[in-house]
Order: structure tokens, then C-alpha cells, then sequence
């Protein structure tokens, strides 16, 4: 995938299977990140003008990874919120595109794609 796109903003992730599931979706005009922790409501997890989208629970299920256009030169970075939508941080600032975050095991880093370097590549960022 080079962009998060329409085609790819269903995409969901399980914490653990047979609880919660973070998803984006395109249902309000533009992708946004939702949690449905049961089956039977969902919760829109952001809620601005960027995209918001590919999220990605960390292995204890506290903390959910995604991508998103949000800063000012609308270029795709990664950014981390808690699993209630709150506390946003931005984890990568760089003017390539990143996206697609994926959780290492342990939950102590993040490996992305990113175009960098002129190629898509997989880097990986330790969280503090």
C-alpha cells in the first residue's frame, strides 16, 4: 500500500481476539478511527479534517498506532492515542510519507513504511 486510501479506510485490527475492534472509516466524509468494543455500538475514536486511518493496537491493548495527515503540510506520519481516542502524540515527523504501523511483540517499538529514503522501505521506532 503507498497511501492509506478509500479502498484500504475499512481496514480494522483486534487487540486480542473476541474483544475490542479499532477501524477507520470514510461513514462522515473522510476516515476517522472507531472502536467497537462489544458488537453492539461503536465509538468514533477522532474526529477532524485529516485522515485518520490504518490503526493498530499495541500488544497490551492500551494504545492504538495509526496514520494520519493532521499536521500542517498534510504529509502522512504515525501517530499513537490511548484506546479511548485520548492523549494523541505524534511519533514520527518527517516530510516523507509514513504509514501502516504494526507493533512489535513486546510493545516497545513500531515498525512503519516509509518512502524516505526515495523507496518504500520498513523502519521501526522505539516507544519511550
Amino acid at each position: 500500500m503507498r497511501r492509506p486510501s478509500g479502498e484500504t479506510a475499512g481496514q480494522s485490527e483486534l487487540p486480542v481476539p473476541g474483544t475490542r475492534i479499532a477501524f477507520a472509516s470514510l461513514r462522515d466524509g473522510n476516515p476517522e478511527i472507531y472502536l467497537d468494543a462489544d458488537g453492539d455500538g461503536q465509538t468514533r475514536l477522532t474526529d477532524n479534517d485529516a485522515w485518520d486511518a490504518t490503526p493498530a493496537w499495541s500488544p497490551d491493548g492500551t494504545l492504538i498506532a495509526f496514520t494520519s495527515d493532521r499536521d500542517e503540510t498534510f504529509n502522512f506520519d504515525i501517530y499513537l492515542m490511548d484506546a479511548d481516542g485520548g492523549n494523541v502524540t505524534r511519533l514520527t515527523n518527517h516530510d516523507a510519507e509514513d504509514w501502516d504501523p504494526a507493533w512489535s511483540p513486546d510493545g516497545t517499538r513500531i515498525a512503519f513504511q516509509s518512502d524516505r529514503d526515495g523507496n518504500e522501505e520498513i523502519y521501526v521506532i522505539r516507544i519511550d
